[in-house]
């Protein structure tokens, strides 16, 4: 144990004095972006495939979108022609 504080006074000299705690701090940063991008990833491909299993069972998720937009620009149409008739 009498080389203990020999091994502390290097690793002060090389994490302290020689910015080593630099490279650890990058480390981790590197880490929780990995970390957070593989956690992306893993959300969008487990959404796809909950949703290849579910719609052929149902098949009412991409009528009902369709149905949505359709609603959404029928109204937007019926509003323009209105706006531009001028009996808005």
């Amino acid at each position: 144990m009498g080389n203990f504080s020999a091994k502390v006074d290097k690793f002060i000299e090389i994490f302290i004095d020689q910015n080593g705690y630099v490279k650890v701090v990058q480390g981790l940063q590197n880490t929780v972006l990995i970390a957070i991008v593989g956690l992306v990833i893993g959300i969008l491909i487990g959404t796809v495939i909950a949703t290849a299993r579910v719609l052929p069972k149902y098949k009412v998720l991409p009528r009902g979108i369709w149905d949505g937009i359709g609603i959404s620009f029928g109204k937007i149409r019926h509003l323009r022609q209105e706006i531009w008739s001028g009996t808005l």
